[in-house]
């Protein structure tokens, strides 16, 4: 799907990782491909949302779940 807006042409495409190697490798690199199942999420949902985190501020946000799932917190 092509869209115009203003000077830019902006392009969406569909990349599928036929290993788990090369699916990770995809999923490594957030300067060319972003996971999104769902063209209008980030519209919907925002940039800043935490679904579109990636690099440290992804595994800062992970760290702070952590401790709802000790055995304290599930009991």
């Amino acid at each position: 799907m092509a869209d115009v807006r203003g000077n830019r042409l902006i392009f969406s495409f569909i990349v599928l990782g036929s290993t788990n190697e090369m699916a990770r490798k995809i999923l490594n690199s957030p300067n060319h491909a972003e996971p999104c199942l769902v063209y209008s999420a980030a519209k919907v949902l925002l940039k800043e949302n935490w679904v579109f985190l990636h690099g440290k501020a992804h595994a800062d946000y992970r760290k702070a779940l952590n401790v709802l799932f000790t055995k304290k917190a599930l009991s």
